[in-house]
């Protein structure tokens, strides 16, 4: 997050876009995969596999209002984080951080 501009502090980061708009990201912990262990995630994108959540990840949760602010943001951390980068929204569909839809996503 350092790389696009955000403020930094222990196990958050915020960015702030030009129009004053903000996204949050805040570090995740162990114990916070198990909120997603039970649940059944649809990929966004017909015929695209959607995350396994039995091998090791990391998660990290994010408080955004404006979802083309969300969407540019997670595809440009896509390219600073190795391996695969999904956002999973509010109905359980798992986003490609590349290809999330704005228009769709429901944050």
């Amino acid at each position: 997050m350092a790389l696009l501009g955000a403020d930094l502090a222990p196990g958050v980061a915020q960015l702030t876009a030009p129009d004053g708009h903000l996204f949050t990201l805040y570090a995740g912990t162990p114990d916070d995969l198990a909120d997603y262990r039970d649940v059944t995630l649809v990929p966004a994108t017909p015929g695209l596999e959607a995350p396994n959540l039995a091998l090791p990840v990391s998660t990290a949760y994010v408080e955004c209002r404006w979802e083309d602010l969300f969407a540019t943001t997670v595809a440009h951390l896509a390219d600073h984080v190795p391996g695969q980068l999904w956002a999973l929204d509010s109905n359980d569909v798992a986003w490609d951080a590349r290809a999330i839809d704005p228009w769709r996503i429901l944050l």
